[in-house]
């Protein structure tokens, strides 16, 4: 992936995660499930795909004015967690080779700190490498913020 691809899909990820983030105030009139009709309350942002070759942004507030953490604030976090993932890829090669994403789902307090950070469902063989990254994910410590619990689907690109 040249650097003009790599740009334009942090633009459009950045801005999908933005729409997505401000998508998540309206009714949910659709029949979608969105990520936390679990019993919890709150609000979660499905983000769009990690990539390996991701690099942060220039910082922006980790706060949103309507008392949400930003988008942008969890994939600075995660981007900054790039190092840890391919630790967990280096450790687990064939898994890494036959898996093309993992998708991790965090769930933080209000406060911002972390309740919880699995796979979600897993493929067969991919348990060690999933757990690995849905770990290296779960150091993340986002800021207080008064919306409530946050649940943040993050797919991980292992390619």
């Amino acid at each position: 992936m040249n650097n003009k691809q790599l740009t334009l899909s942090l633009v459009l990820g950045l801005v999908s995660s933005i729409l997505v983030g401000c998508a998540g105030s309206a009714d949910n009139t659709s029949g979608a499930k969105s990520p936390n009709e679990d019993g919890h309350s709150g609000y979660g942002y499905e983000m769009l795909p990690l990539a390996p070759s991701a690099s942060p942004e220039a910082p922006s507030p980790a706060l949103m004015p309507n008392g949400r953490v930003a988008p942008e604030e969890i994939q600075r976090q995660a981007v900054a967690h790039l190092p840890d993932i391919q630790k967990c890829k280096d450790a687990s090669p064939e898994q890494a080779a036959k898996s093309e994403t993992i998708v991790v789902k965090m769930r933080f307090e209000a406060s911002g700190a972390l309740i919880s950070s699995t796979v979600e469902a897993p493929k067969e063989g991919e348990a060690a490498l999933g757990t690995c990254i849905a770990n290296a994910l779960g150091t993340m410590k986002l800021p207080a913020a008064t919306k409530g619990e946050l649940t943040v689907v993050y797919p991980v690109a292992l390619r």
